[in-house]
């Protein structure tokens, strides 16, 4: 009777197992670079610093060493929609997109009775006044941002 019990305990758990949503944390691989003499090779004040020359391959990507800067790196959600609490309603968003490039780019929004429309973005980035300008096209007529686009099924 204490082993059947123990079995179903045990079956229990591993049935319910990942049910629910975890949150897992982001993995970093870390590793260190030493000389024979145990010095840091990847302390950019010294002169045995190589981080400029070496690089690490994944899944046939090659990424090498980027000097940190306080630019915030887009993350690339793709297309979400949420509600937008300053006005009440919901909003459509794709992106992030990198706020430090230009843009001269078509997004082409499909809806569900095969109709499509352009919104065109224009962005020029000025790096000595660290400015942008950036304009805004509703199937080609200038717009506001956000942009507001009225559908009829």
């Amino acid at each position: 009777m204490k082993r059947s019990l123990i079995l179903i305990i045990l079956a229990v758990l591993l049935c319910a197992g990942c049910a629910k949503e975890v949150d897992w944390y982001p993995v970093t691989v870390s590793f260190y670079i030493v000389d024979s003499e145990g010095n840091d090779l990847l302390d950019p004040a010294s002169e045995s610093f190589i981080g400029d020359d070496i690089s690490l391959s994944y899944k046939g990507n090659e990424y090498v060493y980027s000097i940190p800067t306080k630019t915030y790196l887009p993350v690339f959600y793709g297309l979400i929609i949420e509600k937008d609490n300053l006005v009440g309603k919901y909003c459509a968003r794709f992106g992030e997109l990198d706020g430090a490039d230009n843009y001269d780019d078509d997004f082409i929004i499909r809806f569900p009775d095969g109709t499509s429309r352009t919104l065109h973005y224009d962005r020029r980035v000025n790096c000595l006044t660290v400015s942008a300008r950036q304009k805004w096209f509703l199937d080609g007529v200038r717009v506001d941002y956000p942009v507001i686009i009225t559908y009829q099924p």
